[in-house]
């Protein structure tokens, strides 16, 4: 189900709204900084699975690779949790720092595996 067919009171930004932080669940204010779902899961449903897998405290000791590694959350998602903002990789790569792999008619950037392991190690 979709966010947009929730009843608004359900929504997490406009629960936020109306009744304030105190009154939003772990899972709803997770929710508010992913912004978006994945394919077939929305942005409150993912939040859920994410805070089961990662329960006691566990979210805050992730890494990159296990936050890209769940749910299909992407470098983007992982990034906003490690608080590396996705310029950042785009100006590593443009400065040959570490180095995308472009693809597709967007030339959208992906990032080798073992790069990214090496990167997380320093």
């Amino acid at each position: 189900m979709k966010i947009k067919d929730l009843p608004e009171v359900d929504r997490p930004r406009e629960k936020l709204e109306k009744y304030g932080l105190e009154k939003l669940s772990d899972s709803e204010l997770l929710a508010i900084l992913l912004r978006t779902g994945s394919k077939g899961i929305n942005v409150v449903e993912l939040a859920r699975k994410i805070l089961g897998k990662f329960s006691g405290g566990g979210l805050a000791k992730a890494g990159f690779k296990d936050l890209k590694n769940t749910f299909g959350l992407g470098a983007a998602k992982a990034c906003e949790f490690l608080n590396c903002h996705p310029n950042t990789l785009r100006n590593w790569d443009n400065k040959g720092i570490f180095k995308a792999i472009r693809f597709g008619s967007r030339r959208d950037r992906r990032y080798r595996k073992e790069d990214v392991l090496k990167l997380i190690k320093k």
